[in-house]
């Protein structure tokens, strides 16, 4: 989810103010902090310049997130399946009822196949996976470059592009602060 350019509290009238308060030197030590997939320490934010509220708003606890194995989501959907048969072909609809009886089905089904701990269930997502030199993190309180550098060049009111990919968003978003900053000409 993306941050608003104006972080809440800071008694500033336009949502913009914060970002065109931003030095030369500032925005272009921000250009080089992350790469739109970093999480990163708020202390490389204030070494650049960027003051402390603006840092505190953008600075979230991020979270590793974990998925259904394959296995499992094959599991619970023939059991949904299964349990949907049964009931239509006893005349229920579905009701509370009907809900205890999918969530028993579910549950017992996962033990009948020998899960024994939910970790056995659960796998780390690929995209969504924090690490910290090398090492798989559940969470990490840290600055998401992207959403930060997008807000920034949003604010300067410049036009970015409609990207799918993190590092794609974040290199356009450079880009056009290179550009704001004439460091780069735009290729327009």
């Amino acid at each position: 989810m993306t941050k608003s350019t104006k972080p809440s509290g800071t008694g500033r009238g336009n949502e913009s103010t914060w970002i065109e308060n931003l030095s030369r030197e500032t925005l272009l030590k921000l250009i080089e902090i992350g790469d739109g997939h970093s999480i990163v320490r708020p202390e490389l934010y204030q070494e650049a310049g960027l003051p402390d509220k603006i840092i505190e708003f953008f600075t979230e606890v991020h979270r590793s997130r974990r998925v259904p194995t394959e296995e499992l989501q094959v599991l619970v959907a023939d059991t949904v399946e299964k349990v949907f048969d049964e009931l239509s072909t006893d005349g229920y609809e579905y009701d509370e009822y009907c809900a205890e009886e999918l969530s028993f089905e579910i549950a017992a089904n996962i033990a009948d196949h020998g899960f024994k701990d939910i970790y056995d269930m659960i796998r780390y997502s690929p995209k969504e996976t924090i690490f910290t030199n090398g090492v798989i993190v559940d969470e990490l309180k840290g600055v998401y470059s992207l959403d930060l550098l997008e807000s920034v060049a949003r604010g300067l009111n410049l036009p970015l592009k409609c990207l799918s990919g993190r590092g794609f968003r974040f290199a356009d978003a450079r880009n056009a602060i290179k550009i704001y900053l004439d460091i780069e000409k735009s290729t327009k």
